[in-house]
């Protein structure tokens, strides 16, 4: 008996693989980069809906500037290789190496996010 599933929210990069095995039907998408035959999650029904998954490297605290800068530079230059461009971009990953100051204002802006959002719907600290 095949699995049945109503509705799953995965990572682009998990479910893209399989996206033409003919097994199920991918209607919407999270990701905010248009995909052919594909609505954004948010036009789909989701009014509002604006969820994107995002990664990042962190150092200890105490790394000096000198190696962070270093670590950077080098993610920068593995991500600019064509080769590996293109593979993730095979797996549904859009990937851009930012500054320090970038990945800590996106970290400050998504926990005050979420922050309101549990807020409002009520959710206990645990």
């Amino acid at each position: 008996m095949p699995l049945l599933i109503d509705s799953l929210l995965v990572d682009e990069g998990v479910i893209l693989p399989t996206a033409n095995c003919g097994r199920w039907r991918h209607r919407a998408q999270r990701g905010r980069k248009p995909r052919p035959n594909l609505l954004p999650c948010g036009k789909s029904g989701v009014a509002g809906y604006d969820v994107v998954s995002w990664n990042a490297l962190f150092a200890p605290a105490g790394t000096t500037p000198e190696i962070i800068k270093t670590l950077n530079t080098a993610l920068q230059d593995i991500l600019a290789d064509a080769d590996v461009k293109r593979r993730l971009i095979e797996l549904g990953i859009e990937a851009r190496a930012s500054t320090p100051q970038e990945i800590s204002n996106r970290l400050k802006s998504d926990i005050d996010k979420w922050r309101q959002v549990i807020e409002k719907a009520g959710i206990q600290k645990q």
